[in-house]
């Protein structure tokens, strides 16, 4: 990657490239050509108690406040990391590709989180598959960045992953669960990558980091499967839902990934 002058140029670079790819994918779901891809919506398939049962003391707009809520999370762990590498960025200039790689992933996790707010609070359909569609490029990232690590910028690879990762959500409209199959391929291959770099790198605190995205990883996934058995099962998962906690396995498990890759910078 072309060396930029500064680490604020930098941090435009990836916001304008995310940005771009993710009106891009906006525009694409409005048309309407994931109508039929079965995505639920509605309140009803939230553990969480509407309103907590207190709708006169509650604004209208928000019937899912801890679900709403816990979306912040995406946003801090974005802006913690955008800050963090950009101070590094400003004393070690010989890391733009790094960085760069730093500053997109933390992009898609503020966007992320902006996108679930939306869905939350709208239940709308269209949301619904953007809320899915923009998991798989955030996955596929770790992909690039792995092969960026061992291997230096390619930005031909760059391009395929990410087209073939956001091409795979058309899994959707094949299979009742082509989704869930593309998401596992991309969990799958981040975790592969993850453990190749590794391999080609061992630092203790690499793997700490490793084994800790695994763990949020798999909080993401079984807390959101046990979301209304979770209820089901106790009174306090009414209120702060299996849906809840694996938000914040999620934005934890972006956090973990960015600690995996940070020696790197170091590095460089």
């Amino acid at each position: 990657m072309d060396s930029m002058d500064s680490s604020p140029s930098m941090i435009k670079l990836s916001f304008s490239h995310v940005i771009i790819g993710a009106l891009s994918m906006a525009v694409v779901a409005s048309t309407g050509c994931f109508r039929s891809v079965n995505i639920d919506t509605g309140l009803g398939h939230y553990a969480e108690t509407p309103y907590w049962g207190r709708k006169d003391l509650l604004p209208s707009w928000l019937p899912l406040p801890a679900n709403t809520a816990v979306n912040i999370g995406y946003v801090l762990v974005g802006l913690y990391w955008i800050d963090k590498i950009r101070h590094i960025h400003q004393t070690t200039k010989s890391f733009d590709a790094n960085a760069y790689m730093f500053y997109a992933f933390s992009w898609m996790s503020v966007l992320y989180g902006f996108v679930q707010c939306g869905r939350i609070l709208l239940q709308h359909h269209v949301l619904a598959v953007l809320d899915q569609w923009y998991t798989l490029p955030i996955f596929a990232w770790i992909v690039i960045w792995s092969h960026q690590s061992l291997f230096g910028w390619n930005s031909f690879w760059t391009l395929f992953i990410i087209v073939a990762s956001i091409s795979s959500y058309g899994f959707s409209l094949l299979n009742r669960f082509g989704f869930e199959a593309a998401l596992s391929c991309h969990i799958i291959a981040a975790v592969y990558s993850g453990i190749v770099v590794y391999k080609a790198n061992r630092r203790r605190d690499t793997l700490s980091a490793f084994f800790k995205a695994i763990f949020c990883c798999a909080g993401f996934v079984c807390l959101k499967l046990l979301d209304g058995s979770l209820a089901e099962s106790s009174f306090f998962f009414r209120y702060l839902s299996g849906h809840f906690w694996s938000k914040i396995a999620d934005f934890l498990q972006i956090h973990y990934a960015c600690q995996f890759f940070c020696p790197k910078l170091h590095d460089a």
